[in-house]
């Protein structure tokens, strides 16, 4: 262990290889055998071993790469007919104006990588439907898998946020009216110790009398009652014991609590266009598996189980 250093980065790097080049989506238990999980820990157990000797030889595996899920042809659609008055989309365009970006768009997207996810899910719609408004269910090859929206959704936004932070502050806009928010004279000073923090999050919050602070400006994500809810948590999260003013955790923390406040909710009805964005973004981060506060984002039922269950084998 002289060199604790490079033990530490060949394990890390090891781990990192594996876990990037394996699906990490839950698998649904219908009483599969338990030697075959057996078997399939022993291999994981075996890439690990694998990845660390390479590691050591100087032949690191080359960068893993999210494999996509294959769809088979198209269903018959659970919908039909042209949107009416309450389309989902509607709620998230300016007054007067045709219905802008949805929910599933908040941040900006690169045209070439917006039109590569539309021709990859094309009619992903059709195969996929939204129940109890809260869950997704969607076919695949191997089966169907039923996913989480506001898991999905919050693990998302987050990648995307820590994306864009580690380039500068998060994209924000001034309000029109400032919207203030109770806070006592503590929380009122404390905040104003965390000015750089909060530029980096796209905030800008000033004292407005004794008993309350303004907010001026807001990340572009956040919706004008979610806005105010997170800022409520923030001056909560920061007065509740010390922290450095420039402490990267506590910019993942609030990052994660801003994500999970921006993600849709249980309960909120999405369009076909929504469920179809939703899940071609599942497609575009590494860890969609988990939410930041590690749920499952997506639990897999394989067509074997779904035949043992109806004593087709």
């Amino acid at each position: 262990w002289r060199d604790s250093n490079l033990i530490h980065s060949a394990v890390l790097a090891a781990l990192r290889d594996t876990f990037l080049q394996r699906d990490l989506t839950s698998s649904l238990s219908t009483g599969a055998a338990e030697d075959a999980a057996d078997d399939d820990a022993e291999s994981r157990r075996q890439d690990v071993r694998q990845a660390i000797a390479d590691f050591f030889k100087g032949n690191p595996r080359p960068a893993a790469t999210a494999s996509p899920m294959r769809y088979p042809a198209a269903l018959p659609s659970a919908t039909s007919g042209a949107r009416g008055s309450n389309d989902p989309r509607d709620r998230f365009a300016p007054p007067h104006e045709s219905p802008g970006p949805t929910r599933m768009d908040l941040l900006p997207v690169e045209s070439v990588e917006r039109d590569a996810l539309l021709t990859s899910t094309r009619g992903l719609a059709d195969r996929a439907m939204q129940v109890h408004r809260a869950y997704l269910i969607a076919e695949t090859v191997e089966g169907v898998i039923i996913v989480d929206q506001h898991a999905l959704h919050e693990r998302v936004l987050y990648e995307q946020l820590r994306a864009q932070v580690s380039h500068g502050p998060l994209e924000s806009q001034r309000l029109l009216l400032p919207e203030t928010v109770g806070a006592s004279s503590e929380q009122v000073a404390t905040l104003e110790v965390y000015g750089e923090l909060l530029e980096r999050l796209g905030l800008e919050i000033s004292p407005f009398g004794p008993n309350a602070v303004a907010i001026h400006a807001a990340p572009t994500l956040l919706r004008e009652e979610r806005m105010v809810a997170f800022v409520r948590d923030l001056i909560d999260k920061l007065a509740a014991g010390p922290v450095e003013p420039d402490s990267e955790a506590m910019l993942e923390e609030l990052l994660q609590m801003m994500a999970c406040k921006a993600a849709v909710k249980a309960g909120d009805a999405l369009s076909p266009e929504e469920v179809e964005a939703l899940l071609a973004k599942r497609e575009t981060v590494e860890r969609s598996s988990n939410c930041p506060h590690g749920r499952p984002t997506t639990l897999r039922l394989t067509l074997h189980d779904l035949e043992r269950q109806f004593k087709r084998t």
